[in-house]
């Protein structure tokens, strides 16, 4: 797995900067072609530009595309895939899910891209803006490569729901995963049946494996956990710029609630692709700082860690 990881680096770099020496992206040289390639592929994208990937050339924001949608992939599929079994991966229902909630909420930012008057990008770059910046939010890179802040209210509500869903399983990515959002479906499908035909016996199956149920209540546990800390922080924020003086809408302090908490990056508002957390107090910064920690190490081992019982067996 760290071969591949590696690989998949150095790939990165050769493309970036490739795209460079071709002269098809100028200011791709090799500083930013290696910084790129280790924030994409750890789906962690600080970009040293200010204006992120927006800087560079439309071809450039085409290549990045597949290796944030890669580190987001599970580097053990990939591994059985590289290794001569490349159906474990094609044939997994949650690498389909992911897949196939990017081109959804691609789909959707691109026709509202499309009809919104004041954001004129024309046929190609209206659908490189929505895939990228969808993938981006998708697989919690962060990344922009356009200043989505001033786009229309439906688009940013999509980014807004594309922040909670995460890359795969076994992936660099962080938010809530995949896996955990397709388990809970099937299961809910699954209990609208039985509550029908109550004698029913069915059990929820992930690629053909039935899945145990204690995982399942594990999983409700850990989406609903997810979904209170997401709206305590925001209520924090919320309440904290009230008393400091600053203008934050809800909607912005949902933003940068589920941007801290779920380790994506930009979010709305002062907190946008172009913007900064410098808005907001000190004592709202220190509470986000908690929170990135705990969304990028997952919620149930730092819990975990505040128990006595941990400290005591």
């Amino acid at each position: 797995i760290w071969k591949l990881y590696l690989g998949l680096t150095a790939l990165a770099i050769g493309v970036y900067y490739g795209l460079h020496l071709a002269d098809l992206a100028p200011n791709m040289g090799l500083y930013n072609a290696v910084a790129h390639a280790f924030t994409s592929v750890a789906t962690a994208g600080f970009s040293p530009e200010p204006a992120s990937v927006g800087a560079f050339e439309p071809i450039v924001q085409w290549a990045v595309v597949p290796f944030m949608i890669a580190g987001s992939t599970s580097f053990v599929l990939m591994y059985f895939a590289i290794n001569g079994d490349p159906m474990r991966l094609l044939k997994n229902e949650e690498f389909h899910f992911y897949l196939g909630s990017i081109a959804f909420l691609t789909a959707i930012v691109a026709a509202m891209l499309f009809i919104n008057p004041e954001t004129e990008f024309g046929g190609e770059a209206t659908v490189r803006h929505a895939v990228f910046n969808v993938a981006s939010m998708v697989t919690t890179t962060g990344y922009a490569s356009a200043d989505f802040n001033l786009w229309s209210a439906a688009a940013k509500h999509m980014l807004f729901l594309g922040m909670f869903l995460g890359g795969m399983v076994g992936s660099t990515t962080c938010s809530i995963k995949s896996l955990r959002w397709l388990v809970a479906l099937k299961a809910f499908r699954r209990n609208l049946f039985t509550s029908i035909h109550p004698e029913a016996i069915r059990p929820v199956r992930l690629s053909g494996e039935p899945v145990e149920e204690t995982t399942i209540r594990d999983i409700y546990a850990y989406l609903l956990l997810s979904i209170v800390i997401f709206v305590l922080l925001t209520v924090f924020i919320i309440v904290d710029s009230a008393r400091v003086g600053t203008n934050v809408s809800e909607f912005e302090a949902m933003g940068a609630a589920a941007s801290t908490f779920l380790n994506i990056g930009p979010a709305f508002g002062d907190a946008g692709p172009y913007g900064t957390y410098n808005g907001f107090s000190m004592v709202t910064k220190t509470v986000m700082i908690l929170l990135m920690w705990i969304g990028r190490i997952e919620i149930i081992p730092v819990l975990v860690l505040f128990t006595a019982a941990f400290w005591r067996s």
